[in-house]
């Protein structure tokens, strides 16, 4: 039921995978194995000789090694239907000279191209750069770093173990930054994190043992100078919390392992949550029960329809119209309304 993304590593002549149709996992496209849904891009058949690669449109992330050490390839052209690009998804492909990343991708694994010595990797103030996105540095002894204008993402891993590093001055174009970006880097004492940064991850940070926060409320937050408080990015143990209301991402795990929260309140500014996946931020808060909905802008997306994997009782501001079905099919409106925090608020409550 599951293929390693190593089965095929080595396989220099292969040139065709075939999958039958009746698999319920996998699937086959031209020779090439994809997810029954064909969604992921998992192998390239690295023995055929073509030098160009289209993926489909319809795959939205490409796997782990997917391409590793496909030598005849000069260039693949990613569609805009991708969002992330796996860890050394495209290591040790020679004869890459040609790749563009187009700007719905959200994320870049570790060493993604890596080995790629025809591809033109931009060399700028010790920093490398594919694209738009920067994919690492040139030596790890950097003391510290100016991301160039115009830089969109920052990989995976980027500054894995920079352990020198002290300051970093990232531009307003970045709305990615990495799992692990900055892993590691235990002489970071401040990052400014711009408004535009939409997508992060705790372990972004992980091992920053000198890393200075913004507090609120028994929560952890990075920012910049005018707002410092744009990325919630962890909390202390505490039954409540009130999310800052210049929050506008809460980063992926950021409230792992919180036992003891038992009611949040989600402010209107907050217009993204843990990559979409709301369970992967409250991971293990088992006692997390009462959510309060400010956010305009989540109520009515595949956020709310998390909620009820954990919240029994969600109130939602009046000022506020949820029509997904989860309002109505799983929660069930109460009589009146409730005062919380000044605010008037409509009560959802699970069914029975």
């Amino acid at each position: 039921t599951w293929i390693n993304y190593s089965a095929f590593k080595g396989c220099s002549s292969l040139t065709n995978i075939n999958v039958l149709e009746n698999n319920a996992n996998y699937k086959s496209i031209d020779g090439n194995l994809y997810s029954k849904d064909g969604k992921t891009l998992i192998k390239y058949a690295i023995g055929k000789t073509a030098t160009e690669f289209s993926i489909p449109n319809s795959v939205t992330s490409i796997g782990n090694y997917a391409f590793y050490n496909c030598s005849s390839l000069t260039s693949v052209t990613i569609p805009d239907s991708v969002t992330s690009i796996g860890s050394y998804a495209f290591e040790c492909c020679s004869s890459l000279t040609s790749v563009t990343i187009p700007n719905s991708v959200t994320s870049i694994g570790v060493g993604a191209f890596s080995g790629c010595n025809s591809l033109g990797v931009e060399k700028n103030n010790g920093l490398l750069y594919v694209d738009k996105w920067l994919i690492g540095v040139n030596s790890i002894s950097i003391d510290s770093a100016t991301i160039k204008d115009k830089t969109v993402g920052i990989g995976d891993g980027a500054f894995w173990h920079c352990s020198a590093l002290t300051s970093v001055i990232i531009p307003d174009s970045v709305t990615s930054i990495g799992a692990g970006a900055f892993s590691g880097c235990t002489s970071l004492i401040n990052i400014n994190i711009p408004d535009s940064v939409v997508n992060i991850s705790l372990s972004t940070i992980a091992g920053c043992s000198n890393l200075q926060y913004n507090e609120y409320d028994n929560a952890y937050y990075l920012g910049n100078d005018t707002n410092p408080y744009v990325i919630l990015i962890g909390a202390k143990s505490a039954d409540i919390i009130i999310i800052n209301e210049n929050t506008k991402t809460i980063a992926s795990d950021a409230f792992d392992g919180c036992k003891s929260l038992k009611s949040i309140t989600i402010p209107d500014s907050v217009t993204n949550i843990g990559y979409g996946l709301f369970g992967d931020v409250f991971h293990g808060c088992d006692s997390l029960k009462t959510v309060y909905m400010d956010s305009a802008t989540l109520i009515n997306t595949s956020f709310s329809d998390e909620l009820p994997n954990f919240a029994t009782d969600v109130y939602v501001r009046t000022d506020l119209t949820p029509t997904v079905s989860v309002y109505t099919n799983i929660y069930e409106k109460q009589d009146g309304t409730v005062i919380h925090d000044g605010k008037e608020y409509y009560h959802y409550k699970i069914k029975e």
